[in-house]
């Protein structure tokens, strides 16, 4: 494995490590709501970047497939953000029904269009439609 792709890897394990072992021995607290809020949109964010990084590195399919993939991301990440907002920086609970879960719901839409545009097929197997993803 290169070493970008091992750069890549550590943060995640390490966030991943530390909010296992936060989760575990803390008390719930509102310093445990932030550590949560944050640690899970520093994680959307970080997909967000990783699916981004990968859109100038290839071309046709395989880059709208990234492109689309890191806009799913970037509505996991904005839907997190609202979290953040209310709960760390207003300190309110959520509000019910919280108008900011539809982009959770949304978040899969441009992930199943990257999915429908194949990008592992030849290019010259299938016509791809660009404008409407059927």
């Amino acid at each position: 494995m290169a070493k970008r792709a091992k750069a890549w890897l550590l943060p995640p394990i390490l966030l991943i490590v530390v909010y296992a072992v936060v989760s575990l021995t803390a008390k719930p607290s509102y310093a445990l709501t932030v550590f949560g809020d944050v640690a899970q949109e520093l994680m959307a964010l970080g997909a967000t970047a990783a699916m981004l990084a990968n859109v100038n590195r290839y071309r046709g399919r395989a880059s709208l497939f990234w492109m689309l993939m890191s806009i799913g991301c970037g509505f996991w990440a904005s839907s997190q953000g609202l979290w953040v907002y209310y709960e760390v920086v207003v300190r309110q609970p959520m509000p019910q029904p919280f108008w900011g879960d539809v982009i959770s719901f949304v978040h899969i839409v441009p992930m199943m269009g990257a999915l429908a545009v194949q990008p592992h097929m030849r290019q010259g197997t299938r016509f791809l439609r660009v404008g409407i993803l059927d």
